[in-house]
Protein backbone atom coordinates (compact mmCIF):
# COMPACT_ATOMS: atom_id res chain seq x y z
CA UNK A 1 0.00 0.00 0.00
CA UNK A 2 2.77 2.46 0.86
CA UNK A 3 4.60 2.95 -2.41
CA UNK A 4 7.53 4.99 -3.71
CA UNK A 5 5.46 8.14 -4.16
CA UNK A 6 4.55 8.09 -0.45
CA UNK A 7 8.19 7.85 0.62
CA UNK A 8 9.29 10.49 -1.90
CA UNK A 9 6.61 12.79 -0.45
CA UNK A 10 7.49 12.37 3.25
CA UNK A 11 11.30 12.02 3.10
CA UNK A 12 12.06 15.78 3.06
CA UNK A 13 9.57 16.39 5.88
CA UNK A 14 11.03 13.60 8.00
CA UNK A 15 14.49 15.12 7.54
CA UNK A 16 13.29 18.61 8.48
CA UNK A 17 11.34 17.39 11.51
CA UNK A 18 14.28 15.31 12.73
CA UNK A 19 16.70 18.23 12.39
CA UNK A 20 14.31 20.55 14.21
CA UNK A 21 13.76 18.14 17.09
CA UNK A 22 17.38 17.00 17.57
CA UNK A 23 19.28 20.17 16.64
CA UNK A 24 16.67 22.93 16.95
CA UNK A 25 17.53 23.95 13.40
CA UNK A 26 14.96 26.75 13.13
CA UNK A 27 15.38 28.07 16.67
CA UNK A 28 19.19 28.28 16.83
CA UNK A 29 19.24 25.25 19.11
CA UNK A 30 16.89 26.59 21.77
CA UNK A 31 14.29 23.86 21.16
CA UNK A 32 16.81 21.03 20.66
CA UNK A 33 16.16 17.79 22.53
CA UNK A 34 17.69 14.34 22.66
CA UNK A 35 15.96 11.52 20.79
CA UNK A 36 14.45 10.49 24.14
CA UNK A 37 12.73 13.88 24.47
CA UNK A 38 14.93 15.10 27.32
CA UNK A 39 16.93 18.32 27.19
CA UNK A 40 20.63 18.06 26.44
CA UNK A 41 22.89 18.06 29.51
CA UNK A 42 25.29 20.92 30.18
CA UNK A 43 28.64 20.94 28.45
CA UNK A 44 31.86 20.69 30.38
CA UNK A 45 32.82 24.19 31.62
CA UNK A 46 35.81 24.46 29.25
CA UNK A 47 33.85 23.45 26.15
CA UNK A 48 30.93 25.69 27.10
CA UNK A 49 33.27 28.71 27.25
CA UNK A 50 34.85 27.88 23.89
CA UNK A 51 31.51 27.28 22.18
CA UNK A 52 29.94 30.44 23.59
CA UNK A 53 32.81 32.57 22.24
CA UNK A 54 31.64 31.75 18.72
CA UNK A 55 35.15 32.08 17.33
CA UNK A 56 35.96 28.44 16.52
CA UNK A 57 37.11 27.49 13.04
CA UNK A 58 34.01 27.15 10.82
CA UNK A 59 31.81 27.52 13.91
CA UNK A 60 28.11 28.09 13.40
CA UNK A 61 27.80 31.18 15.60
CA UNK A 62 24.01 30.95 15.50
CA UNK A 63 24.23 27.94 17.87
CA UNK A 64 26.96 29.36 20.14
CA UNK A 65 24.68 29.85 23.15
CA UNK A 66 22.70 26.62 22.88
CA UNK A 67 23.14 23.12 24.28
CA UNK A 68 22.39 21.63 20.87
CA UNK A 69 25.11 19.33 19.50
CA UNK A 70 25.98 21.82 16.76
CA UNK A 71 29.42 23.37 16.43
CA UNK A 72 30.09 23.63 12.70
CA UNK A 73 26.70 22.35 11.54
CA UNK A 74 28.26 19.51 9.55
CA UNK A 75 26.55 16.76 11.53
CA UNK A 76 23.17 18.50 11.31
CA UNK A 77 23.48 18.97 7.54
CA UNK A 78 24.68 15.38 7.08
CA UNK A 79 21.49 13.93 8.61
CA UNK A 80 19.44 13.54 5.49
CA UNK A 81 17.52 11.35 3.08
CA UNK A 82 20.02 9.00 1.42
CA UNK A 83 18.31 6.44 -0.75
CA UNK A 84 14.84 5.35 -1.76
CA UNK A 85 14.06 1.64 -1.50
CA UNK A 86 11.07 -0.30 -2.74
CA UNK A 87 9.50 -0.35 0.73
CA UNK A 88 10.92 2.77 2.35
CA UNK A 89 13.88 5.10 2.39
CA UNK A 90 17.24 5.35 4.07
CA UNK A 91 17.77 8.29 6.37
CA UNK A 92 20.73 9.17 8.57
CA UNK A 93 24.33 10.27 8.62
CA UNK A 94 27.71 9.00 7.50
CA UNK A 95 29.20 10.32 10.76
CA UNK A 96 28.35 7.39 13.01
CA UNK A 97 31.53 7.93 15.04
CA UNK A 98 30.36 11.41 16.01
CA UNK A 99 26.92 10.09 16.97
CA UNK A 100 28.52 7.40 19.17
CA UNK A 101 30.89 9.93 20.73
CA UNK A 102 28.01 12.25 21.58
CA UNK A 103 26.07 9.34 23.09
CA UNK A 104 29.05 8.49 25.30
CA UNK A 105 28.92 12.09 26.55
CA UNK A 106 25.22 11.83 27.37
CA UNK A 107 23.98 13.55 24.20
CA UNK A 108 21.88 10.90 22.50
CA UNK A 109 20.92 11.72 18.91
CA UNK A 110 19.82 8.24 17.83
CA UNK A 111 20.12 4.67 19.06
CA UNK A 112 19.39 1.27 17.57
CA UNK A 113 16.31 0.96 19.77
CA UNK A 114 15.13 4.56 19.16
CA UNK A 115 16.33 5.82 15.77
CA UNK A 116 13.79 8.64 15.55
CA UNK A 117 12.07 10.89 18.10
CA UNK A 118 8.48 10.00 18.99
CA UNK A 119 7.11 13.13 17.27
CA UNK A 120 8.77 12.15 13.98
CA UNK A 121 7.49 8.58 14.24
CA UNK A 122 3.98 9.91 14.93
CA UNK A 123 4.25 12.16 11.85
CA UNK A 124 5.24 9.17 9.66
CA UNK A 125 2.38 7.04 11.01
CA UNK A 126 -0.17 9.84 10.59
CA UNK A 127 0.94 10.48 7.01
CA UNK A 128 0.88 6.73 6.25
CA UNK A 129 -2.65 6.51 7.61
CA UNK A 130 -3.83 9.45 5.46
CA UNK A 131 -2.10 8.06 2.37
CA UNK A 132 -3.53 4.55 2.85
CA UNK A 133 -7.06 5.90 3.31
CA UNK A 134 -6.70 8.07 0.20
CA UNK A 135 -5.47 5.12 -1.87
CA UNK A 136 -8.19 2.79 -0.57
CA UNK A 137 -10.86 5.34 -1.49
CA UNK A 138 -9.70 5.10 -5.11
CA UNK A 139 -10.73 1.43 -5.23
CA UNK A 140 -14.32 1.06 -6.46
CA UNK A 141 -16.22 -2.21 -6.70
CA UNK A 142 -14.91 -5.75 -6.69
CA UNK A 143 -14.13 -8.18 -3.89
CA UNK A 144 -10.82 -8.12 -2.09
CA UNK A 145 -9.40 -10.73 0.24
CA UNK A 146 -7.51 -9.06 3.05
Amino acid sequence: MLDRSFFIKIAPNVTARFREFIFGSTTAGRSAKQVTGRAYPNYSPDYKIEKSKGTGKRQSTEFANSKAPVFTGDLMKDFSFHKLHQHGFRFGTSRSGVVKSLAAKGRVIATDSKPLPGKVIKYILDEADKYAKKELNKIKGGTFNI
